[in-house]
């Protein structure tokens, strides 16, 4: 069960608007699943324009697994590209999932055909596995800086990401991180 708006100017390089969605999700034994399990997922992004060429992006993201029981392939990860960004795609896993990122944005040409972008993100986060160990006190920062160029192909991103903690990264990424 899904229920979600997305008014967002641009997936890939929001200017203004938002986007947010809230899901629950279930598996059954008794309908053929593996094991009963249920989550909630809950996700919220909001752009806003500074400037002519200047955007900020806040992000939120909070996954839970009710009953701490979801099996392997079901846990949520993270790490990766505005996903905690010094650690390496889906490295983090666990039953739970938070994740808060702030991301700026410059358009630094006027070609419309390639728009390019510098970018910046900072990030809050981490996987857990038991609900107890959920704490500001047991999140991680991170952040990077990026190239983003909105191709025909879709968006393609490169640069560095840093963790707290010594974890560092460099990437290039195609597709939407938001």
């Amino acid at each position: 069960l899904r229920l979600s708006l997305d008014t967002l100017n641009n997936a890939y390089f929001p200017r203004h608007g938002a986007r947010g969605s809230i899901e629950y999700l279930t598996a059954l034994d008794d309908l053929g699943a593996d094991s009963d399990y249920e989550q909630v997922l809950a996700t919220i992004l909001k752009a806003f324009p500074f400037g002519e060429r200047n955007s900020i992006v806040l992000g939120g993201r909070f996954n839970t697994t009710l009953d701490d029981d979801a099996p392997l392939e079901s846990l949520f990860r993270s790490g990766g590209f505005l996903r905690l960004s010094g650690f390496e795609e889906n490295e983090l896993t666990g039953q739970h999932l938070g994740l808060l990122q702030t991301v700026y944005l410059r358009r630094i040409n006027d070609f419309n055909l390639l728009p390019t972008y510098l970018g910046a993100s900072l990030e809050l986060g981490n996987a857990w596995d038991d609900t107890s160990d959920i704490t500001w006190d047991n999140t991680l920062a991170a952040g990077s800086l990026f190239l983003g160029v909105d191709t025909f192909l879709g968006p393609v991103y490169a640069g560095y990401g840093y963790t707290e903690g010594g974890n560092h990264a460099g990437f290039l990424f195609l597709g939407n991180p938001f």
